[in-house]
């Protein structure tokens, strides 16, 4: 089953732009990621703008935020080592093919709230996770865009 899209328009439709914003988390692959690949070629006719980006959340990489209950990272060191060389791969992978990957450190749901442009109507494109914690920040996005 191919995972689901969600977008959000935030403005009028009668705006003349647009920009999507891909949000890429777990599925860190170009050629067969569904959520890229729907920006390309789906997207909605008009759009200036599709702003593929990741974000190191801190809820899963910082020193506080990243201890469990039971006193264990989220995230361990080989598995941010993985991540960060996947992340690095895309931004390459996306340069080659004449876009580019914006990288944050910031929670999700924050950094994707500063890119909402006033004057287009924006999309957050995203595959959708099965995790609860995952279903909380995007429920905590959607909040922060309403």
């Amino acid at each position: 089953m191919r995972p689901e899209v969600k977008y959000k328009s935030t403005a009028p439709e009668n705006k003349s732009t647009s920009r999507i914003i891909v949000w890429l988390r777990n599925d860190l692959r170009v050629k067969d990621n569904y959520a890229l690949h729907w920006a390309a070629t789906k997207a909605v006719k008009g759009a200036k703008e599709v702003i593929p980006i990741f974000c190191f959340d801190p809820r899963y990489y910082s020193s506080e935020d990243s201890i469990t209950r039971y006193e264990t990272r989220k995230t361990g060191a080989v598995r941010t080592k993985f991540q960060i060389e996947s992340v690095f791969d895309l931004r390459q992978r996306l340069n080659n093919l004449g876009s580019h990957l914006l990288i944050s450190n910031e929670r999700p749901e924050d950094f994707i709230s500063k890119l909402i442009s006033k004057n287009a109507n924006n999309y957050i494109i995203y595959q959708q996770e099965i995790c609860h914690e995952e279903l909380k920040i995007e429920k905590s996005l959607v909040a922060n865009l309403s």
